[in-house]
């Protein structure tokens, strides 16, 4: 069974790939043909995700008692409301949907990054001690872009958000390139193991 997988694996990744480099509608309907599949599984994924994710919070609420009771009994009840709200009404910024999104969801999202930004700020203070060059440099361009980024600093030294600007469009964006340079690579390099089979599962290994 997993020579199989293994064999499925493989000729569909030579197909996605191939079909780049195929200038003809053959190439097309497999690429679509591809897609298709793709939102299926995808769907699956996502439903097998919801599962999985309600059966946690049951187990939760089951094992835990008193206070801790409220958190798993939370994320089941919000849960189910955004699932129902989305099946059985319309998804528009009026409805039960767009309501439950636009004034729940949102402001726990918005809150749960702004906590990030004090790890964040605790990170970035244990990162940027003066201790080498480049921790220097580092702690140099992250004050200058914080204070272009507020009224407070062009306030403080004039035209510092030009200077702001030019760091993050110019050196920043050089390295952003190289990360995701690097990024493609290694994502290239996975792959390429997984279509040959070196890589999978774990039920792969050793057999």
């Amino acid at each position: 069974m997993d020579r199989r997988i293994r064999i499925v694996v493989l000729v569909l990744g030579i197909l996605a790939v191939v079909q780049f480099f195929v200038p003809h509608a053959s190439g097309r309907w497999v690429h679509q043909k591809l897609l298709d599949w793709l939102v299926i599984l995808e769907s699956g994924a996502l439903v097998a995700g919801i599962v999985a994710l309600a059966r946690h919070e049951v187990l939760q609420f089951g094992a835990s008692g008193g206070r801790a009771r409220i958190y798993p009994l939370l994320t089941l009840v919000g849960l189910g409301a955004m699932i129902f709200s989305g099946i059985l009404g319309p998804i528009n910024e009026r409805s039960l949907f767009g309501s439950l999104y636009a004034w729940l969801l949102q402001p726990i999202q918005a809150t749960m990054l702004s906590l990030l930004v004090f790890y964040m700020a605790s990170a970035a203070f244990r990162s940027f001690r003066l201790s080498s060059a480049p921790a220097t440099i580092l702690l140099a361009a992250a004050l200058i872009v914080l204070l272009g980024r507020v009224p407070l600093g062009e306030k403080i030294v004039p035209n510092i958000s030009l200077f702001s600007t030019w760091i993050i469009r110019v050196p920043n964006v050089g390295a952003t390139r190289g990360l995701w340079i690097g990024i493609g690579l290694a994502g290239s390099a996975t792959a390429l193991r997984v279509i040959l089979g070196i890589q999978g599962p774990a039920s792969w290994k050793g057999r």
